[in-house]
């Protein structure tokens, strides 16, 4: 295999990736930062792959429910970055960029153009464009910007097996992909704030801190959703192979 030249996106936490980098290094692939238009890691000169990676299943889950803003919000924001007459003529069609369905749109560049097209102040683009984000969610926008720029997107999630639960006696395995992410328990759901009163029999039943703590199950349709909706793909491994995985997804070829 020819020399390897990774991009790591700018993005990423330093310190928090030691494991990977070692991997790297004791390998001799070699690394530097950059902006990347989607994911963590892409190889030099070659965006039309890129991989996005999770340290863990809770990390994913994060992402996939990640609070956002309304589109009341978003029309009280724009509304608040328009000159009183320029809000009569751009407000609703700004609102509409930055609300209607993003499928295999760069609203990003939609707004730079109309912003630009209308004679706007230039400084409205940057504002605008965290707008998009913050309605749509950080992760979301990664998505949308692998579709429209025809990068296969991999999302790389970290899985060990684990023991769970009060007593740590529940073990779960190690998720392989999406399908075994069907059997998985969320270590949330099992997390015991208070008991309630003991009945007539003298029986407590547990009060979970989490009780809408996302299952496995509902978490895999999730994933087979935006698989098939935005084309990229949810992938599973051990944390000590992330490394390894990254240049086998990026190359397409088994790293040994």
């Amino acid at each position: 295999m020819d020399r390897i030249l990774l991009l790591e996106d700018t993005r990423q936490q330093a310190k928090k990736h030691t494991a990977k980098h070692q991997w790297f290094l004791k390998n001799g692939i070699s690394w530097t930062r950059e902006t990347l238009n989607c994911g963590d890691y892409q190889l030099a000169g070659k965006s039309d792959v890129a991989v996005d990676t999770k340290k863990d299943i809770q990390e994913l889950i994060g992402d996939i429910q990640a609070k956002t803003i309304s589109k009341s919000a978003v029309s009280a924001a724009v509304k608040n970055l328009l000159t009183v007459s320029e809000e009569g003529k751009h407000h609703k069609n700004l609102v509409n960029i930055i609300t209607s369905d993003d499928t295999n749109r760069d609203v990003d560049n939609e707004i730079t153009m109309y912003v630009y097209e209308n004679r706007l102040s230039e400084t409205l683009i940057s504002r605008l464009q965290t707008l998009y984000t913050k309605y749509r969610g950080f992760f979301h926008r990664g998505l949308v910007r692998a579709q429209i720029r025809r990068t296969k997107l991999f999302i790389l999630v970290a899985s060990d097996p684990e023991m769970i639960g009060m007593k740590k006696d529940i073990l779960n395995k190690a998720v392989t992909d999406i399908n075994s992410l069907r059997m998985w328990t969320n270590p949330r759901s099992l997390i015991i704030k208070a008991w309630t009163r003991r009945d007539a029999m003298g029986n407590r039943r547990p009060i979970y801190k989490y009780p809408y703590a996302m299952k496995g199950d509902k978490l895999a349709k999730a994933l087979e959703t935006m698989e098939l909706k935005y084309g990229c793909k949810f992938v599973f491994c051990r944390d000590r192979d992330m490394g390894k995985k990254i240049i086998e997804l990026l190359t397409g070829e088994a790293y040994e």
